[in-house]
């Protein structure tokens, strides 16, 4: 890409015009909302999720529900590769987006009444 016979193909501009910077303003000023909000913004860090994870992990080994328990193998294990990867969950959320999409589900399996999920 440094080469100058490649400029023309990696040289990107974004288009100006007003409705452009307009749309990027409103974008740039709902981000910056939602990052300010003080119990919204907790849901734009992965460490909530992770800490959600082990409590609910901790709560369940200590009641011995290991029916339950298995639902969570393979979100831990997707934590698992997170944390050992080279790109972990705190660098780029992306790489938790199985865990975040699936733990209302998860908890959800894990309240319920267990002779009805697992019978």
């Amino acid at each position: 890409m440094a080469r100058p016979d490649n400029l023309k193909y990696f040289d990107f501009h974004p288009v100006d015009s007003n409705v452009v910077r307009w749309c990027d303003h409103l974008i740039n000023l709902y981000r910056v909302a939602v990052q300010r909000i003080p119990f919204i913004s907790l849901t734009m860090s992965s460490a909530t999720y992770v800490w959600i994870m082990i409590a609910v992990v901790v709560y369940l080994l200590r009641r011995h529900s290991w029916r339950a328990l298995a639902i969570w193998v393979p979100l831990l294990g997707v934590l698992a590769v997170c944390l050992i990867g080279p790109c972990n969950g705190s660098t780029y959320m992306r790489y938790l987006y199985p865990v975040i999409a699936c733990m209302p589900f998860a908890i959800g399996a894990t309240v319920t009444r267990s002779d009805f999920l697992w019978s």
